[in-house]
């Protein structure tokens, strides 16, 4: 390509001369053929005088020709220019990195598409403005925060001689509230001796990488935390169960008016306050599977009044209203919705810190097709509508499209996980409901609840242990590891009239029902055991008897996915710590289901 250029350029001039000579040879002739010159007139006889004349003719034209030639070689060369400068430009524009070159002032001289979108210009023009007046528009920091002084921003380093790569800094427009994280490359350009200085600057966003790299790292932490907490409220449940289990013994084998009875029976309470305590540590790292039941509407108002307003100060007003009906009622998990609702309250709290008003509702409405189309999980009908309103600083449109996502806060980051909103998101719609965010700037917030309406029918007293009629004379076999809640199992029910047939661990306890399997009319199991587990026992015992009754113990409620994944006919699952009321309840229940089903089985 240059080379045939080369020779085309040689070639022209050439002609130039040819043509030149040949007009200079005609000019001189033609002022001889001029009356008045002095010069003699032309013969038109004589052949040289008609070469004169076609010199003359043919330089003329080829002055012509070779205009034309050079005027459009130029126009070639200037089309074939704007091609390359388009490409290039093409070329820069589909980088997802910002490209500048800068001058020796730090001016802008070239930038892509990308650079003018990172930092929010519209154009080239804005940019190279922006550029120019940096040091008056932009703020940069280390990526931990700290000022960055002038001196240290990227471009001033890359002037100064230095080669940058891969270098982190944070930067925003002064007054902005969102700093975004950059990764900064750049040097100086090679450019011919005597031409000024150019660099280059090579800009990518990485403020998304980052806070992934972040969200990965605070799962990897609540991960953690779940793992921990799992094994401390297995471990924290067994106790409870032993001190339950002996506490209700005592108790029962008190006189009716005896004095101790009231002891035992706060014993009891505060036990059953440390498992509650248990399962509230278990929802909060999102190891407890959610143990839904009919919930009346007007006692989850009652008790979830006192304990929002101990987190509410007196600088704003507090209200619950209710208007449900007493039959009105919900399936939820109590322990998940206080969670919901005290997380709503201290949001609203948190956004009134002058004070202000704040309102909890509880309503039954009729939802419609229309609002149902914009919220699938739920179907037409009555729903019961749980409200948490405040008058506090509210957010814009873009902070409410991402209010619900994970980790996204607009707490400072000492006061917020961004995990608030998303849980509520979440256990609201594992309990069949939708959550619905109203909300403006300065105005207030409104997150509203719906839950489908269940209706409660009145319920008889529930009969006491002494009242109802338990299968008694069973053999048991007892799969526990805990030689403490072993103990209290047995007496529990030899209590009742049982005989309890005792295992240390799964391997012992399959042993065991192989050998005495005719014997053996209910297994009770501990989920959690060394060497072989509660539901690999069970795959092995149900192998060999399709139909004999499990009563599963378990101090987590995180197995409640296991149970019901080994499905099958006849399978419970008790919470640790129970009380000797629910585990008499659970084996007579399995008792009997199994003595229903044994003669079906024959009749096949």
């Amino acid at each position: 390509m240059v080379q045939g250029t080369a020779w085309t350029g040689k070639a022209g001039w050439m002609a130039f001369g040819g043509v030149t000579t040949a007009l200079l040879l005609g000019a001189g002739w033609l002022m001889g053929a001029i009356p008045g010159t002095g010069a003699p007139s032309p013969d038109y006889s004589d052949p040289l005088t008609w070469l004169r004349l076609a010199i003359v003719v043919s330089g003329v034209t080829s002055a012509i020709f070779y205009a034309r030639w050079s005027g459009s070689r130029v126009a070639s060369v200037e089309r074939d220019l704007a091609r390359k400068r388009a490409r290039l430009r093409a070329v820069l524009d589909s980088l997802t990195d910002a490209v500048a070159i800068l001058d020796e002032k730090g001016g802008l001289l070239v930038a892509n598409s990308a650079m003018e979108k990172l930092h929010d210009c519209r154009d080239a023009e804005t940019l190279r403005w922006l550029m120019a007046n940096a040091a008056e528009e932009l703020e940069f920091s280390r990526p931990d925060g700290t000022p960055l002084p002038a001196a240290q921003w990227p471009v001033n380093r890359i002037r100064a001689g230095e080669m940058l790569s891969r270098v982190l800094v944070r930067f925003r427009r002064r007054g902005a509230a969102m700093w975004r994280d950059l990764e900064v490359t750049g040097s100086r350009i090679a450019t011919p001796p005597g031409d000024s200085p150019q660099y280059l600057l090579l800009q990518r966003d990485v403020t998304e990488i980052k806070a992934g790299e972040e969200r990965l790292r605070h799962a990897q932490r609540i991960e953690l935390v779940g793992q921990l907490a799992s094994g401390m409220a297995h471990d924290f449940n067994n106790i409870l169960t032993v001190i339950m289990a002996g506490a209700e013994a005592v108790e029962a084998s008190l006189p009716a008016d005896s004095p101790l009875r009231g002891e035992f029976e706060q014993v009891i309470a505060a036990t059953e306050r440390g498992a509650d305590l248990s399962n509230r540590i278990l929802a909060l790292t999102r190891r407890q599977a959610l143990n839904q039941c009919l919930l009346p509407v007007s006692q989850l108002a009652s008790e979830i009044a006192p304990l929002a307003r101990r987190l509410v100060p007196s600088s704003i007003a507090f209200d619950v209203r209710d208007t449900t009906s007493p039959s009105d009622a919900i399936s939820v998990d109590e322990g998940s919705m206080e969670q919901v609702l005290l997380n709503l309250i201290t949001n609203a709290r948190d956004a009134m810190p002058e004070g202000g008003r704040l309102k909890l509702e509880m309503d039954c409405v009729a939802v419609d097709e229309s609002f149902c189309a914009e919220h699938p999980a739920l179907a037409p009908g009555h729903h019961i509508r749980i409200s948490v309103i405040d008058n506090g600083t509210g957010m814009d449109t873009a902070t409410a499209k991402r209010a619900f996502e994970p980790f996204f806060t607009t707490k400072d980051q000492h006061r917020g996980t961004g995990l608030g909103l998303a849980m509520v998101d979440r256990l609201v719609t594992a309990q069949g409901g939708v959550a619905v965010l109203k909300t403006l700037r300065g105005l207030g917030t409104t997150v509203e609840i719906y839950l489908p309406r269940k209706v409660m029918t009145p319920m008889r007293g529930v009969a006491s242990m002494s009242d109802l009629d338990y299968e008694s004379g069973a053999t048991i076999l007892l799969a526990e590891d805990d030689d403490a809640v072993a103990r209290a199992t047995c007496s529990a029910l030899e209590s009742r009239g049982h005989r309890v047939l005792r295992a240390a661990d799964g391997l012992s306890a399959l042993a065991i029902y192989r050998h005495r399997k005719g014997e053996i009319d209910l297994v009770i199991s501990d989920l959690q055991m060394p060497g072989l587990s509660g539901a690999d026992l069970i795959t092995a015992v149900r192998a060999e008897d399709p139909l004999i009754p499990f009563v599963y113990l378990t101090a987590s409620s995180m197995h409640h996915g296991t149970l019901a994944r080994l499905g099958g006919h006849n399978v419970t699952l008790l919470q640790k710590p129970w009380k000797r009321d629910d585990l008499m309840r659970s084996v007579d229940r399995a008792l009997r289901a199994a003595r229903k089903a044994k003669p079906a089985l024959v009749a096949l």
